[in-house]
């Protein structure tokens, strides 16, 4: 018992604080933290209350009333801050506002209210006794209507990588909620209080379902990182190969920005399209310059300089470096990002993580192709995606051009770089990007941002 209410509040308090902000963490919080106080209450009724009858009588019928109000929180609470968390958590429901939200959280608190009404704490025997046949009849409904929403959450999900972390919930919040209910709930109603059996099975179930998907993906927000030799020499070929050619785009981008302004400085002409064309080159000779100032070779690895940042300015400020093949190719361009939203982040790695993105797009289209970029929320994450209508990705090479030094690019200009760096920085900020493709049909990037880093309306910058 003493085990099981320990790895109840461990875990409890783990997701609490590793994302405090999300309303679902701080439910999921609230019923684990409840579930672990059915322990404590056997703890106090086999290790107190003996010594109470026996140290101190007359404090008996207080100990007792203690213990049956602890045993009410592991029976009460629980299946309404389950069905609350999963509420949120799947996001199914959509509510108008706040007191929408509020009001129907004090629905389903009823049952709660009456529960503590009709049953009254004043156990006769060291134990609590209640009416289990009408705690079932309640309790029973909102498991499986919470159970409903993390499984339709699961099928509605097309995120891979969120798809998982919602399987890993319901393969953690099924099966153990399921078996505290049987052995809480459904046994005393036959009078069978033994389950110590199921009570050290679902120890054990609990403690290898929350390591095993903590190590693959993530369960509560809560992962378990482990540096495997893959990503250690996958760092180093990154590093080796960009050192390379650090020093040259350095000596080269200077000259280049030097040139660009000076020529700008003399107005030489007045041709919008010349300005621009200079615009872009400054703009962008900037860029690489404050991007190779962040790209911190000695240490081998990038270093991020975090600000809050609005998103559609960086967006804008990429498009604009690519204006020229856009025209060129005849592209169409469409965005939907609302203006805003300030993430923080590293700019220069930002806005360098969207070029090689947006410059992928470009460089898929032959001409008069399309190309979108929109932002919007999923989960616990700001999604920004690019979407082109270019030649598109096979199925077997999606997986691997995130790896470094791969490409599907003939060109010996290209260094399979790009989108392993995306990889990388996005990772570095908390998120993690997918790719989707069809052959000859365009391809999607999303670029999941975590939603806990994320502003929204003007701030002080």
């Amino acid at each position: 018992m003493f085990t099981m209410f320990v790895v109840l509040w461990v875990l409890s308090f783990l997701v609490l604080i590793v994302d405090f902000d999300s309303e679902s963490n701080r439910w999921a919080a609230l019923t684990l933290f409840f579930l672990g106080t059915g322990p404590v209450a056997n703890l106090f009724k086999v290790n107190v209350i003996p010594f109470v009858a026996v140290e101190n009588p007359d404090f008996l019928v207080y100990a007792l009333n203690v213990n049956g109000f602890i045993y009410t929180l592991s029976s009460f609470l629980p299946p309404y801050t389950l069905l609350v968390y999963t509420i949120i958590y799947s996001d199914i429901f959509k509510f108008k506002n706040k007191r929408q939200k509020n009001i129907f959280k004090m629905l389903l608190f009823i049952p709660v209210i009456l529960m503590y009404i009709i049953v009254p704490i004043e156990p006769p025997v060291p134990g609590y006794q209640t009416n289990f046949i009408l705690l079932s009849a309640w309790t029973i409904p909102y498991a499986i209507f919470a159970y409903s929403l993390i499984i339709i959450a699961f099928f509605r999900e097309n995120s891979k990588i969120i798809r998982m972390e919602r399987l890993a919930n319901i393969a953690f919040v099924i099966p153990s909620y399921s078996i505290l209910l049987f052995s809480g709930t459904i046994l005393p109603i036959f009078k069978h209080s033994d389950n110590k059996d199921l009570n050290f099975g679902l120890f054990i179930y609990l403690i290898a379902c929350f390591i095993f998907f903590a190590l693959k993906v993530s369960i509560f927000g809560i992962k378990i990182k482990v540096e495997k030799n893959k990503s250690i020499y996958e760092k180093r070929l990154f590093n080796s190969g960009v050192s390379i050619f650090n020093h040259f785009i350095k000596n080269e981008v200077s000259k280049i920005s030097f040139c660009a302004n000076s020529i700008k400085e003399s107005k030489a002409t007045k041709d919008s399209n010349f300005e621009d064309s200079i615009d872009i080159i400054i703009s962008s000779s900037s860029h690489l310059l404050d991007m190779l100032k962040n790209l911190n070779f000695q240490s081998q690895e990038i270093v991020l300089v975090n600000k809050y940042t609005n998103l559609k300015a960086v967006i804008d400020n990429v498009v604009l470096s690519h204006k020229m093949p856009i025209e060129e190719r005849k592209i169409t361009l469409k965005q939907r990002i609302n203006q805003e939203l300030y993430i923080f982040c590293d700019k220069i790695h930002f806005r360098e993580l969207l070029n090689n993105i947006i410059k992928n797009a470009i460089e898929s289209i032959k001409d008069d192709g399309i190309i979108s970029i929109s932002s919007y929320f999923n989960n616990k994450y700001l999604v920004i995606k690019v979407k082109d209508n270019g030649y598109g990705i096979i199925d077997t090479d999606i997986s691997k051009v995130t790896e470094p030094f791969y490409s599907t690019k003939a060109s010996s200009q290209n260094f399979g770089l790009g989108l392993y760096y995306c990889k990388r920085v996005i990772e570095m900020h908390g998120g993690f990007i997918e790719i989707k493709s069809c052959k000859d049909k365009g391809s999607e990037v999303l670029v999941f941002f975590p939603e806990k880093k994320v502003q929204k309306g003007l701030i002080d910058l």
